[in-house]
């Protein structure tokens, strides 16, 4: 694993803003307990499971009569998740559906509102998944991985 190179790219996410302190406390506690690849997991679970819900909401405001208790606890699970992993823009527009179904229900504005975390997640992912690839030691060329970092700096 390339220390330096995935602490710039923990710093990179949370001084731009796509992750909160959140993420590092969980760097933090993975070294203070030895629990190598923990962070690694969280970061593919998040991936996994963020994309797994936005494809069953996306299914449900296709249906007819949309169950909005499932809308509503799928929301939540994933406010909880991003919340959690310090994904702050997720987090944020995930509060914003939740507030959405509790106050009225408009299936425009809330296909919106999906539309946003979908382009925040597109964001961040290749940034994970860049840390991912440094986690588990198969270093990208430089060219690539300087190219993430240069591109993560400037968005």
């Amino acid at each position: 694993m390339d220390v330096s190179t995935t602490a710039q790219l923990s710093a990179i996410l949370i001084n731009s803003g796509l992750l909160s302190s959140q993420f590092d406390s969980l760097r933090c506690l993975e070294s203070s307990s030895g629990a190598r690849g923990f962070v690694a997991d969280l970061v593919r679970i998040f991936l996994d499971d963020s994309d797994a819900r936005i494809d069953r909401m996306e299914a449900i405001l296709r249906s007819s009569v949309p169950d909005l208790a499932e809308l509503e606890r799928l929301a939540n699970k994933m406010l909880g998740s991003s919340d959690t992993f310090g994904a702050v823009a997720v987090a944020h527009y995930c509060k914003i559906l939740s507030e959405e179904l509790a106050q009225r229900f408009d299936s425009v504005e809330f296909s919106g509102i999906l539309s946003r975390i979908k382009t925040e997640l597109a964001t961040l992912r290749p940034l994970l998944e860049l840390y991912l690839t440094l986690e588990k030691g198969d270093a990208p060329s430089a060219a690539s991985s300087d190219e993430v970092l240069r591109r993560a700096k400037v968005d």
